[in-house]
Formats: C-alpha cells, sequence, structure tokens
C-alpha cells in the first residue's frame, strides 16, 4: 500500500507494522483502519489536525488498533463551539483520531441497517438528502392531488429537543436487536455513552453557550440522554433510533405518504381528519417507546398552500427557494462586498476597486456555489440572475453557465498552452482596461497595447524578446505608483499576478485587482 505523500514515524518500524497487523483482522485490521482514514481526511487534508495526524501516521493508526484490540480505546478531547447557522446551536466536533474510529464504525453498522430503513428516510444517506426530500415531496404532492385535480392536506411535524432528547439505553437496546458481533457493539457503546462535557477544549466567545437555551446543551442534559450534533455516529444513530418511529408509521398506521428528514418529517392525506388522528397516535408512540415528544407548534395545511421544508417552497408542480434562504445568500454577499470594494472619487469622477485576494475569492466562491446549488433543485433563474445585478461586484469574477454553474472571469477557463495565448485571453476579455501583466519581477505590455499606454506612463518601447510585438514595461515593485497615475488618469486597469503553475509548466496568472470607472 503506497504512502509516499505520508512521513513515516520513526518510532514505528516497518516489522512493528506487520507484527501487528498479522493479529488483527476484520474490523480492527490494518487495511480497515486505513480506509477509514482514507474516507475521513476527504476534504479537510489540509486542515490542521488532520495534518499533524498524516505527519505520524503509521505511529498514529497502529496506535488507534492497539487501543481498539486490547479494548482501551477511549473518545479523545473534543471541540466544542457555537454555530449561528441556520440557528443557533451547540457542536462537538470529534478529535480526528475518533472521527477515523466513527468512519470505521459507521459502514459495518450501515450494512446491517441500510435494508431496514425506510425509501424515504432522507437523512445522511447515499442517494438521499435534501434535494432528493424536496423533489419526493413534490412528488407525493402531485400523487396526492392528482395532479392538482383534488384537494389534500399535509400536517408536518418536529420532535422537541431531538438530539438532547435521545435515551443511550433505548438507542442500544435498538441497536443490540440487530447487532450480534460484540466487538461491534462494544465499540458502539464506548462512543453513545462517552460524556463530550467532561473532556473539551471550548473555541469562540464563552458568552454564547450561555444564550443557548439549557434544553438544547448537553451541559443541561442527563449523563443518560443526548448525542453531540456534529458527529457521523450521532447523524447514523439518529436515523437508528428513529427508524423505530419510520416502521410505525408506515407499517401499522399504513401511511402512504411520508417522509422524514433528521427529525423533521411530513405525512399527506387526501382527509385532515386523518392526519390528526395518526399525529396523535405518533405522539403517543414517540413517548411510549423512544421517550420522545413533538413540538407543540405544527402546520395542518392544504396541500396548494406548499409546504415550508428543508429551505424550499414546495408546491405539486414547481419548487421555489425560500426567502430566509436568500436572505441569507444576500446578507453574505454584503459581507463580501464591504471587504473586498473600496469605492471613491477624485473631483467629479467615481470609481471602484474589487479586490480579488487568494482566501477571499475561494471563500466567496464556496458560498455561492453551495447556494446554488441548493437554488439548482428550484424555479430559482430568476433569483440567481437577480443576485448578479444587485451585487455587480459577481460579474467581475463569475459568470454563470447554461446550468446556472458558477464560471471563474479571474484566469482562462482552460490551461494556456503558451505565454502569447494567456494574455490574448486577458486582452479580449478587457479591451478598454489597462492590463498589468505580471512577467517575474516586472509588469509588461505588448503589441497595442504597449503602443497604447507607453505615452501614458512615459514608458520606453523596448525591443521584441517574445514574439509578442512591441514592448514596453515597469518593474513590479513601482505597481503602486503606476496604479495611482491610472487612477488620476481615470483609465480603468486590471492587476494580474502570478501565482504558482500550471501542470504544463506556464506560470498561472490570475486577476487580483480590478479599477472600474
Amino acid at each position: 500500500m503506497a504512502m509516499s505523500t505520508t512521513t513515516i514515524s520513526q518510532t514505528t518500524t516497518m516489522s512493528d507494522a506487520f507484527a501487528v497487523e498479522s493479529d488483527h483482522h476484520g474490523i480492527f485490521s490494518f487495511k480497515s483502519v486505513y480506509e477509514a482514514y482514507i474516507t475521513c481526511r476527504k476534504r479537510k487534508r489540509n486542515t490542521i489536525n488532520a495534518l499533524r495526524f498524516e505527519v505520524n501516521l503509521l505511529k498514529n493508526l497502529f496506535d488507534l488498533i492497539r487501543s481498539l484490540s486490547s479494548g482501551s480505546y477511549q473518545p479523545s478531547r473534543s471541540v466544542c463551539f457555537v454555530t449561528h447557522t441556520p440557528k443557533m446551536r451547540e457542536v462537538f466536533a470529534a478529535d480526528f483520531s475518533d472521527r477515523v474510529i466513527h468512519h470505521l464504525l459507521v459502514p459495518k453498522l450501515e450494512k446491517i441497517f441500510e435494508p431496514k430503513f425506510i425509501y424515504d428516510s432522507h437523512a445522511c444517506r447515499k442517494g438521499k438528502g435534501i434535494h432528493a426530500a424536496a423533489m419526493r415531496l413534490k412528488s407525493f404532492m402531485n400523487c396526492v392531488t392528482l395532479g392538482g385535480r383534488i384537494p389534500a392536506w399535509f400536517i408536518q411535524l418536529d420532535i422537541k429537543s431531538f438530539f438532547m432528547s435521545i435515551d443511550k439505553e433505548i438507542l442500544l437496546k435498538i441497536i443490540e436487536r440487530h447487532v450480534k458481533d460484540e466487538t461491534v457493539m462494544e465499540l458502539t457503546r464506548k462512543i453513545i455513552n462517552y460524556n463530550n462535557t467532561l473532556n473539551y477544549i471550548y473555541k469562540g466567545n464563552p458568552e454564547l453557550l450561555k444564550k443557548i437555551p439549557p434544553h438544547k446543551t448537553l451541559f443541561h442534559t442527563p449523563a443518560n440522554k443526548g448525542l453531540p450534533i456534529g458527529n457521523l455516529t450521532s447523524q447514523f444513530f439518529a436515523n437508528v433510533y428513529l427508524n423505530e418511529l419510520d416502521q410505525y408509521v408506515k407499517h401499522t398506521l399504513k401511511a402512504k405518504y411520508y417522509l422524514r428528514y433528521v427529525d423533521d418529517f411530513i405525512l399527506l392525506d387526501r382527509r385532515k381528519e386523518r392526519l390528526l388522528e395518526m399525529k396523535d397516535k405518533i405522539e403517543d408512540f414517540l413517548a411510549r417507546k423512544l421517550v420522545l415528544s413533538l413540538k407543540s407548534k405544527f402546520f395542518l395545511k392544504r396541500v396548494s398552500d406548499g409546504a415550508d421544508f428543508l429551505g424550499y417552497i414546495i408546491r405539486h408542480n414547481y419548487i421555489l427557494v425560500r426567502n430566509r434562504v436568500a436572505g441569507n445568500l444576500k446578507s453574505r454577499l454584503k459581507w463580501f462586498s464591504k471587504r473586498m470594494i473600496v469605492e471613491g472619487k477624485i473631483g467629479s469622477k467615481k470609481y471602484c476597486i474589487i479586490h480579488l485576494r487568494g482566501e477571499m475569492i475561494a471563500k466567496l466562491r464556496q458560498v455561492l456555489a453551495s447556494y446554488l446549488g441548493h437554488f439548482k433543485h428550484a424555479n430559482a433563474h430568476n433569483l440567481t440572475k437577480s443576485l448578479f445585478e444587485k451585487y455587480p461586484y459577481l460579474k467581475h469574477i463569475f459568470t454563470l453557465d447554461e446550468s446556472d454553474r458558477l464560471v471563474p472571469q479571474y484566469e482562462p477557463p482552460f490551461y494556456p498552452p503558451n505565454l502569447r495565448s494567456q494574455y490574448k485571453w486577458f486582452i479580449e476579455r478587457y479591451k478598454d482596461y489597462c492590463l498589468f501583466f505580471q512577467i517575474g519581477r516586472f509588469c509588461e505590455f505588448y503589441g497595442k497595447e504597449a503602443e497604447k499606454f507607453a505615452p501614458l506612463f512615459r514608458m520606453k518601447m523596448m525591443k521584441e524578446t517574445r514574439g509578442m510585438g512591441k514592448q514596453c514595461g515597469f518593474p513590479v515593485r513601482m505597481l503602486k505608483n503606476f496604479k495611482k497615475k491610472a487612477l488620476f488618469a481615470g483609465q480603468p486597469y486590471i492587476v494580474i499576478a502570478e501565482s504558482g503553475y500550471y501542470p504544463p509548466g506556464l506560470k498561472r496568472r490570475v486577476i487580483t485587482e480590478i479599477k472600474k470607472g
């Protein structure tokens, strides 16, 4: 098994490694634990905890194997923090080594429970999720109303303080009914029974914890209750726990149109009385079997009114993005604009400078792509279009393709074969701008651009050296002065800086600043 990207610890020899591997197979084999590590590090490889683990990868993996095999494994210290989206809540993030264990255990349990879950349990399952749940609800609405031709109703229910109310003893009994491997069960018990509040560090403002209601925090939950929000295992155990409800609703109540996402669930029927009757029976079942209760507030509406569910307004024939979701994105875009845009005035002329700093652009792209991915599953083309009208700076950074996916405009969308094609791409896109194009320690102009801007900046024309026509330029260290000259001349400009290399070896160049007006 190749590990060329990993530094092998000097304290763990390969002979030790093979000795441990030869003693353990199955769930605690080196192969299983290593595969769990590979899954765990996806999209998190550059985080501090993941890098620390990887520096001494072999030692850390075999330490985990030894502790698991000897039965001495105990979860490590968690990181506690408060998140504000979509609402304020307490999160306990497991240590990276513990997350490796979670990715080791959950697939073993999934093989047992996935065949037992109902089709319309949509949270944290492969091939499911928010978008699949929204489309499924739309399909249900269409079926129950016969395409909108007959009236029907839906009832939307939610469990009160769900994660804090999960009874650990009941959860373990449910799992024990189906899992016969004592090794798997012992590890499951350790994770479920672990009290995160006894070993954690807090990140952020401690005052925020005081703002969380007592019934929504593990710090005020009895030791036999509650699972930490933020762990893969908690999400999976939530599905196991509420599978009892799913089975009851589908097989005892015989509900034809029912779907659940975590602790939010919806039932549809053509008779309002039938839905109220099922609500009462569900409430009784939750109290008796799972020691849970429904929130007092629930929604009983006509299907024609639409359901506000999972960030969408869903009707039988279309789906809209919820106003609050669109509002959240607009707030984020406003936040970015304050940090990226500088506006000013020289005499009577206004100007605007957009700063495209690497980390900020990456963050903006991530946020925008996430929301547009959500919008893509709704009838939201006009909403997406309106964002680019309301925040025009976006047009200078991205465009949208036919599927409303982001296409960056701060660099070519392809690997340029040579410097000439790279320069040409920027010139064709920004014909009216002055391009401060970095070549090593200089900013250079070529061809018609050189002829146009040499007089403005009093630059001397130089002998052709790159096969790109006449040229002129100045040292990069003088860029600040030249930007000022362009600013006072009312000349729009773009700064194109070097940033690494493309795979063929050509320097990668990206726009880092745009001055309009």
